[in-house]
């Protein structure tokens, strides 16, 4: 019986998303206050491996809008998110929110 040396090349990836949807999900709310100068930058309470898209809800009495910006998510960093609030005429305004994310913690 004779052998055949033949040269493997292989190319691992590994993808820490496609695991994640394996995993079981936890959901967090933050609450914090947005500024009228710029965005503030919430640090979440745990470690994602991955996570869905924060919804910012303000506290407010008036119609407004919130926009979560600059997800950051790390497994052995501070995972933030950085929130502006604005007004009706797109102006920031300083208000009370709660921010909701899912996801699967690290």
């Amino acid at each position: 019986m004779a052998l055949t040396n033949y040269p493997s090349l292989w190319a691992l990836e590994f993808d820490p998303g496609g695991i994640a949807a394996l995993m079981p999900t936890v959901t967090d709310q933050v609450t914090g206050t947005s500024s009228a100068t710029g965005p503030v930058t919430v640090t979440l309470p745990r470690k994602y491996i991955v996570a869905n898209n924060p919804i910012v809800q303000p506290v407010a009495p008036t119609s407004c809008t919130a926009s979560p910006s600059n997800l950051t998510l790390s497994e052995t960093l501070t995972n933030t998110v950085d929130v502006n609030v604005f007004d009706q005429t797109g102006a920031r305004v300083a208000l009370p929110f709660v921010l909701t994310i899912t996801g699967v913690s690290a």
